[in-house]
């Protein structure tokens, strides 16, 4: 096993960073010429030129849409990794550097940490899969395929690189990472105070449908709301899950839901989705549920899931939104995403409003936030769309019909419709 200390790896970028910072650009007309330049500069052009542009997509990226962050990472510990230890094959045996604590707690707080660069907890380990080797099998099928197919040719250069080599491309990753941190911190339009409830309502369903960045956008808003609900009428009851990442809920996790409320031994889970919502997530939420509460010490005598999530998602037989069932002894109720924005806009009030909307925003602005979703921002605060935000389809306050006679499978116990006014006075 590579000893090192962070000492070790925080040298090593912040040398890096001094070689390169003054000729970082955030402007994105001239980032493929810049990026040029300096590979011409250290001498990279024909080796890794062409791969670089592939491995962080720049087409994508002057285009404002989000960049597929586990492939540069994969080749950032590959060649810090190779500087730690010079007989470590990053392509072969890309796990024997032990990748994990590496990038999680030596790379990203440096880069993310002090630079605002674009970078996920976890992105090279997403990515690879705990695949040792990284070749052309590993890169099939991944998308897209010709990053992945870039990152394995880096990867096989850095193999066989010597230092100075890849000091040199390590200067060209850092560099190429400043200049995203500068392009994602950008200056954004900010909301003025008192905007109206509807044209609340109609930024964030749009923000939600134009740009749900695997659902973390309507994960944030869910979560603003719950928070300026909490700050508002200051309830003792305690709020988990708001500002984290998006993750799947499953055993692993060790969460039950996205957000928990716990108050006078009841316990509120909500899940929130702009995904398909079938059988088998529900299945999943209520494994995760029972694990939960088979490891938790303080059983609450009441527990309710709420799936927030849109009509046309619900893959369940005989389920219609704003109804209600039981599964595996799980009280589950499935409210529609977008009438409980406004619902919960209404409630807010003026104040409660411009909390969320704050809340929102330090999400909007955070270096970890999509492009797609500080684009669509930018449109609907300032833009092209500031003056006629989209007008959000009547599906989100529609009269549902519950269809009595049909069964889903499974161990499922379906309910009528819950009046929606009742989720609120819980």
């Amino acid at each position: 096993m590579t000893k090192y200390t962070h000492t070790d790896v925080e040298q090593l970028l912040e040398s890096a960073i001094a070689d390169v910072k003054d000729s970082v650009t955030g402007d994105l007309s001239v980032i493929e010429t810049q990026a040029h330049n300096v590979c011409c500069e250290l001498g990279l052009v024909n080796e890794v030129e062409k791969e670089l542009n592939y491995l962080f997509q720049w087409k994508t990226i002057k285009q404002q849409k989000e960049f597929r962050k586990g492939f540069p990472g994969v080749v950032l510990v590959a060649v810090v990794g190779r500087l730690l230890n010079n007989s470590y094959n990053p392509s072969t045996g890309f796990y024997k550097i032990n990748p994990r604590p590496l990038f999680e707690k030596h790379i990203r707080p440096v880069l993310h940490g002090k630079y605002k660069a674009p970078m996920g907890l976890s992105d090279p380990l997403n990515v690879a899969k705990n695949a040792n080797v990284l070749d052309d099998e590993w890169a099939r099928g991944k998308r897209p395929e010709w990053a992945a197919m870039a990152t394995v040719n880096l990867v096989k250069w850095a193999a066989t690189a010597s230092e100075n080599e890849l000091k040199a491309l390590l200067r060209i990753l850092v560099w190429v990472y400043l200049t995203l941190s500068k392009l994602y911190t950008r200056q954004l339009p900010q909301l003025s105070l008192g905007i109206d409830l509807n044209a609340a309502r109609n930024l964030l369903i749009s923000l939600i449908n134009m740009a749900p960045a695997g659902g973390a956008t309507a994960q944030n808003v869910v979560g603003a709301l719950l928070q300026a609900q909490h700050d508002l009428f200051k309830k003792e009851g305690i709020l988990e899950g708001v500002g984290e990442s998006v993750y799947a809920t499953n055993t692993t996790s060790g969460k039950p839901g996205d957000f928990s409320e716990a108050f006078d031994n009841q316990l509120h889970i909500y899940e929130v989705t702009t995904k398909k919502v079938d059988l088998q997530r529900v299945d999943e939420s209520a494994e995760a549920i029972l694990h939960y509460l088979a490891q938790t010490l303080n059983v609450p005598q009441s527990l309710e899931i709420t799936f927030l999530c849109r009509h046309k998602d619900i893959e369940i037989e005989g389920l219609e939104i704003n109804t209600s069932l039981t599964h595996k002894g799980v009280r589950y109720h499935f409210v529609d995403l977008h009438y409980w924005i406004f619902m919960m806009l209404e409630r807010l009030g003026p104040t409660g409003r411009n909390t969320a909307l704050s809340l929102i925003e330090n999400y909007i602005r955070s270096a970890s936030t999509d492009l797609t979703v500080k684009g669509t921002w930018e449109d609907l605060v300032s833009g092209d769309l500031a003056q006629a935000l989209i007008e959000p389809q009547p599906e989100e306050i529609a009269n549902t019909t519950f269809l009595v006679d049909t069964q889903p499978e499974g161990d499922i116990d379906l309910e009528p419709p819950f009046i929606q006014g009742d989720l609120f006075n819980q």
